[in-house]
């Protein structure tokens, strides 16, 4: 899973103590000038830890490395331009933290935030946005002018739009990029080809 945000800020880093080793972090930052991003909002609500709780109770985040990934994931949002690359085996809850839920918790915090998510497959995109969007009619403010399972808004202007690889994106910018999959199986990934896509 790769998660992104675009906005750009002078790149903070975890303390090393907290950097786990399947955790690759990337600094492309560049001065702010001038954006804010209502850090004085984000202080009023819940931590991403507490929210998770309580909107997930059916799940546990008990195991170390699901904290330390929502620790990292709690930096990644108060750090815009932060890029980090999150590698675990699978069935490791990756997916419903990083792009089923993470996404909903930035949208309560910064509601016109355009978040894109994507797949190797538009199918795949759909499910998780699917997924998304049923934890998020009871945390945000819909749009009912937008709300299919591949594109849909809350009323201050922000939203999620699910992509597989190939679809375009032109003219749909981005606050938030979340990528899961961008490969289906060892032979996509090792085909030179299929990279160029």
């Amino acid at each position: 899973v790769t998660t992104s945000t675009s906005r750009l800020t002078p790149h903070l880093r975890l303390p090393s103590s907290l950097e786990p080793s399947w955790t690759k972090r990337f600094s492309f930052s560049r001065p702010q000038n001038g954006i804010s991003l209502g850090a004085e909002k984000a202080t009023e609500t819940e931590s991403l830890s507490r929210w998770l709780k309580r909107t997930s109770p059916q799940l546990t985040f008990k195991p170390r490395h699901l904290q330390i990934l929502i620790a990292d994931l709690q930096h990644v949002e108060e750090t815009p331009g932060d890029r980090v690359i999150y590698v675990m085996p699978p069935r490791h809850a990756k997916t419903a933290t990083v792009s089923e839920r993470f996404p909903v918790h930035c949208l309560r915090k910064y509601p016109e935030w355009r978040v894109i998510g994507a797949s190797y497959a538009q199918s795949l995109a759909n499910k998780i946005s699917r997924r998304a969007r049923k934890i998020a009619e009871g945390e945000l403010n819909l749009s009912r002018d937008r709300d299919a399972v591949e594109e849909w808004e809350t009323i201050e202007g922000g939203g999620y739009r699910a992509i597989g690889v190939g679809a375009g994106i032109t003219g749909h910018g981005g606050d938030l990029l979340i990528i899961d999959d961008p490969v289906k199986s060892r032979e996509q990934a090792d085909s030179p080809v299929y990279r160029e896509k």
